[in-house]
């Protein structure tokens, strides 16, 4: 494993979360969503986290962007999204 440099300063939740969230990211790779088939994190933010993937209908890449869940869905949220 790779630990950063700062690691002993880090709280050791924080490091625990980051080593959970790479986790479920690489369980990503391969799956498919519907009729996309997942190949690649393209990137993350605040906003959620971006990956590259095959439309196997239509023989595309695409990105599909997922958003973090952060408690049940609302109309505000919902409104929010394009």
């Amino acid at each position: 494993m790779n630990w950063p440099e700062d690691f002993l300063e880090t709280p050791a939740f924080d490091l625990v979360a980051r080593a959970l969230a790479r986790a479920a990211e690489a369980k990503m790779i391969g799956t498919t969503v519907s009729h996309y088939r997942i190949e690649e994190r393209i990137g993350s933010g605040g906003m959620g986290i971006v990956y590259r993937a095959r439309d196997t209908r239509l023989q595309r890449d695409v990105a599909l962007s997922f958003y973090p869940q952060r408690g049940p869905p609302t109309a505000k949220r919902a409104r929010r999204l394009p």
